[in-house]
């Protein structure tokens, strides 16, 4: 057996452990539910935060990638 191979079977081994753990961890309803709420809270926050952080030419240079991304997913459709 080389060291890739090795590797290879040690991760195998180790994400067979983790999926073991996370059947015996069942997470409820409501506790999803509230960890839902509180990632989209802290998203709206987040980008508040930043607005208010960056400078106007930041803001700017975001704005131009945003548009040109947003312009060639159109373009990929057709």
């Amino acid at each position: 057996m080389d060291v890739n191979e090795a590797a290879h079977l040690l991760v195998e081994r180790s994400l067979e452990k983790l999926e073991a753990q996370s059947e015996r961890l069942p997470v409820s309803r409501a506790v999803h539910r509230i960890m839902s709420k509180m990632g989209s809270k802290g998203g709206r926050i987040g980008g508040k935060r930043r607005l208010d952080t960056m400078s106007s030419e930041e803001r700017s240079r975001v704005a131009s990638i945003a548009a040109k991304t947003r312009w060639a997913k159109a373009r990929h459709k057709d």
